[in-house]
């Protein structure tokens, strides 16, 4: 599930593989646009650049709303990492790598690391994270259609983990 760290506070980790039906720089162009992920991710307030490599986003849940900036790699169009760190996390991981996996579609591998500041908010986020990381990922396969149309293929799960 999570291992400890020096002080205490877990280290998290989460993995989702899939396969689907839209190209690496499809993919790449939506994950990699900031400015629009106010538009379409659950719990994402604002979200924007405030330069070619550092982004910020706001996020809300009920009464609770947390801003962090990130800094970017960006390597089109099979590579994202994101950064962060704040007064809700320690430190903040994103990655994302699409590679091609035959005629308009791709592998799709995300992985997110996160070690909060709080151990309450460690445990709670432990009881859910699979659930918010599926449904991201979910919320990037519905703006590939809105943006892209009908995908190539059916999506495929390809493997999660948690640890």
């Amino acid at each position: 599930m999570f291992k400890r760290s020096f002080f205490g506070v877990p280290v998290q980790h989460y993995t989702e593989k899939r396969i689907i039906g839209y190209t690496p720089l499809q993919m790449y162009k939506i994950a990699s646009n900031v400015n629009d992920y106010k538009l379409f991710l659950p719990w994402i307030v604002d979200s924007y650049f405030l330069d070619k490599t550092s982004a910020r986003l706001s996020v809300g849940f009920q009464s609770l709303k947390e801003s962090y900036d990130s800094k970017l790699v960006l390597e089109e169009p099979r590579y994202i990492r994101a950064e962060s760190q704040s007064t809700l996390f320690k430190r903040l991981v994103n990655e994302w790598e699409f590679l091609p996996a035959g005629h308009k579609a791709c592998h799709l591998n995300f992985r997110v690391e996160f070690q909060f500041q709080s151990v309450l908010h460690a445990q709670v986020a432990s009881l859910f994270m699979d659930q918010v990381s599926k449904q991201m990922i979910q919320s990037f396969e519905k703006r590939a259609l809105q943006l892209y149309g009908k995908p190539s293929m059916t999506s495929i799960p390809n493997g999660s983990s948690r640890r």
